[in-house]
């Protein structure tokens, strides 16, 4: 085992670290010399903007999973939008970070978990056949329709960026003229109360 004192610590870090520093300063002087071999496109926030207005997202086909569907949000505020199994109403999952259980004393795992709010459910006329659905980065809105049996909706989504409010319009035509969205609110159980058991 080999003891070094502290002083001798102390001057072989300094020693690193003052090598180090003349090394990166000279890689830094290379790398300046040499062209760079990555192509960097975004180096002005107007590159950024034009990114984004073309990588919009798309679903013609109906997500089954909330893990599959379109997901907005604003840091308090997330919505998923998906057709649970494919069967029944569109769904709006929706939840929030301050939306939490306050009993420390069970623990931060469950004492202090997010709890469920609930969600929107699309009330249609017909049975859901499809979906043609684009998230827009830039604007951070899901727009599109839903095509029932009986007919189709214009379908609206985004988040507020600044405050937690989902805004939702539905435009349907004759056939869905009774479209709504309906909220259910959830349960206040830990969704891990199950591994307790």
């Amino acid at each position: 085992m080999v003891r070094m004192s502290r002083r001798g610590f102390v001057g072989s870090v300094a020693v690193g670290a003052a090598a180090a520093t003349l090394v990166g300063e000279a890689g830094a002087a290379a790398c300046a010399a040499t062209p760079s071999l990555l192509d960097d496109r975004m180096a002005t926030p107007a590159a950024w903007d034009a990114f984004l207005a073309t990588q919009d997202l798309l679903w013609t086909r109906t997500p089954t999973n909330w893990f599959d569907g379109p997901f907005l949000g604003n840091g308090l505020l997330g919505a998923l939008v998906y057709q649970p199994g494919g069967t029944g109403p569109v769904r709006v999952l929706l939840g929030h970070t301050e939306v939490q259980d306050h009993r420390p004393e069970f623990g931060p795992l469950f004492g202090l978990c997010r709890l469920p709010v609930g969600h929107l459910d699309l009330q249609t006329a017909g049975t859901v056949t499809a979906v043609n659905w684009r998230l827009s980065l830039w604007n951070a809105e899901l727009t599109g329709t839903v095509t029932t049996t009986k007919g189709t909706i214009g379908l609206s989504l985004f988040v507020h960026d600044r405050r937690p409010v989902l805004v939702a319009t539905l435009t349907p035509d004759a056939g869905e003229a009774g479209a709504a969205l309906t909220f259910v609110p959830e349960p206040a159980v830990s969704p891990r109360s199950w591994t307790a058991s």
